[in-house]
């Protein structure tokens, strides 16, 4: 079975609940599909689903980095985040 990911969530109109959700799974989904970059689209509201979305992306051990949106990228109204492998071990080279 081919698993597959899309690289973009859109969460705007979202509660925080339902968002934060959403994003996990969504965030669960990208690294099973092998995705190391992801966009989730929060909007510009009041900041409750942002601050929320950002309070869990800084636990979230699959998650390497953050950033919101620079300018022409949504600036404030989305992230950029890199993820990886929960489970993946880095490798260390031996050298003699």
């Amino acid at each position: 079975m081919e698993r597959r990911g899309t690289m973009e969530l859109d969460i705007r109109g979202k509660s925080a609940d339902e968002g934060v959700y959403e994003m996990e799974a969504f965030i669960d989904n990208a690294v099973l599909s092998g995705l190391n970059m992801v966009t989730i689209i929060h909007g510009k509201g009041t900041g409750i689903l942002r601050t929320a979305i950002h309070q869990r992306l800084k636990s979230m051990k699959s998650v390497k980095s953050f950033r919101l949106g620079l300018y022409g990228e949504g600036e404030k109204r989305s992230y950029y985040c890199g993820v990886e492998m929960m489970n993946e071990k880095k490798r260390k080279v031996n050298h003699l």
